[in-house]
């Protein structure tokens, strides 16, 4: 459901339209985040994984959510970005000053979609095409 229409799962993405199906798991979709239109490569792995990779925009990478499981049963949901924005030198000063800016809006994200998740769980949000 996020990957295909992720606006009720990140409030910082206003519009988000897949463009291009290439197989029933996977596919391209352009997205609005944060004023900023991105195009991004979308790989289902059902009951696993979804992985974001950017196409186009001003920060290259990945974003990964990823169910796991323990031995016990418990289910969890693991968020991970590898994202490099344009004109910033790994490792300065400048990459650790995006890094703490982006990581608000980032537990944002993250805390958004496992209430969107919730809400699904309990019927309240139903999938979207």
């Amino acid at each position: 459901m996020k990957a295909n229409n992720a606006l009720p799962f990140v409030p910082s993405i206003t519009h988000c339209e897949v463009v291009e199906r290439r197989s029933p798991r996977q596919f391209v979709r352009d997205i609005d985040l944060r004023g900023e239109r991105m195009r991004e490569l979308i790989t289902l792995e059902p009951e696993t994984r979804v992985t974001f990779e950017r196409l186009a925009g001003s920060v290259s990478g990945t974003i990964v959510n990823a169910i796991e499981e323990d031995a016990d049963g418990n289910l969890s949901l693991r968020f991970s970005f590898d994202l490099v924005p344009d004109g910033i030198a790994e490792g300065s000063v400048e990459e650790r000053a995006y890094a703490r800016t982006m990581e608000s809006s980032y537990l944002a994200a993250v805390d958004a979609t496992l209430n969107a998740i919730r809400q699904v769980a309990l019927g309240k949000v139903r999938s979207q095409p």
